[in-house]
């Protein structure tokens, strides 16, 4: 299930002016004590944490972490890992991240052409 509009304006505003957001989607933290709702935004210039308030798992109230946009975000057995933190995805989510990564992936991180040009 997409995110409102309203969520995605939420991270708008703790996110840097003129930053524009790609993708969002919900996790949550694994092996933190407790568990910890987050937002992953993913943005033309980096990937942002953002953590949600204590009920409210789609209301973003505070950055969390920040990465480079180069980080990979392909979940493996429904656990994406960014820098020392393993982040739960639900299944619904895992096209988002994969298309996240295809679309600032290297050539060489994509498989090999079936039917190359001959």
């Amino acid at each position: 299930m997409a995110l409102s509009s309203e969520v995605r304006q939420l991270c708008r505003a703790l996110l840097p002016p003129g930053e524009q957001i790609e993708y969002v989607f919900p996790v949550l933290s694994v092996g933190q004590p407790g568990m910890i709702s987050l937002l992953v935004v993913v943005g033309a210039s980096g990937v942002t944490l953002l953590a949600c308030k204590f009920f409210q798992r789609h209301v973003p109230e505070s950055v969390w972490a920040t990465f480079p946009r180069s980080v990979r975000l392909s979940p493996s057995g429904g656990v994406i890992v960014l820098g020392t933190m393993r982040l739960e995805i639900d299944e619904e989510y895992v096209p988002v991240a994969r298309a996240a990564d295809a679309e600032h992936a290297d050539r060489d991180w994509l498989p090999p052409d079936p039917l190359p040009d001959l």
